[in-house]
């Protein structure tokens, strides 16, 4: 008698764990189907985006925003070249009210060791989305000599040009873009 007392409670355990698993299941059934659809919307890749609010994806989108602006050889955008052509138009500070400088029109020649030609350094397209304090005094010094430069310090510590180049101007790899006046 003992073992059938046993079997029938285990029964009703089992009824009752069957009877909430199944109520769990109707109450989820029922949650879903009153949910609305779910949509994915996808933004045309083709298509230019507007600058600004709501900042869309394709405005985070490089390929996208990039897409007509002019390359150099190796195939990175030509910032100097895209100014050129009205491509794009920089504004001198992100500060409101804060008046344009003119782009300064200044050609630093640096001598290099070695095989290399020379570098020029010019002013002028640096000038035309920078102020003078984005550089002097902090990245250099404005004496002549006061500078020391290595393509190592520039490349792999980032110092002097690397503080942009390699970064978020043109890459350090296209040697003529920097490295332009043959050796006398």
């Amino acid at each position: 008698m003992k073992k059938q007392r046993y079997v029938w409670g285990l029964g009703w355990s089992s009824l009752i764990v069957l009877f909430l698993f199944l109520a769990l299941y109707a109450c989820v059934k029922v949650q879903k189907s009153a949910m609305p659809p779910a949509t994915t919307e996808y933004e045309d890749p083709t298509q230019i985006p507007q600058p600004g609010p709501p900042y869309a994806r394709a405005n985070r989108d490089p390929e996208v925003v990039l897409h007509d602006l002019p390359r150099d050889s190796k195939g990175a955008v030509d910032w100097v070249k895209a100014f050129k052509e009205n491509k794009i138009k920089p504004t001198g500070s992100i500060e409101p009210g804060k008046p344009d400088i003119d782009p300064f029109d200044f050609n630093v020649e640096i001598k290099t060791i070695g095989e290399m030609p020379d570098v020029v350094f010019p002013h002028y397209p640096h000038t035309y989305w920078l102020f003078c304090n984005n550089c002097h005094p902090r990245i250099f010094i404005m004496k002549k000599g006061a500078n020391p430069y290595s393509m190592i310090s520039i490349s792999e510590g980032g110092e002097s040009c690397g503080r942009c180049h390699g970064r978020v101007a043109f890459s350090l790899s296209n040697c003529s873009r920097c490295h332009v006046k043959p050796k006398e």
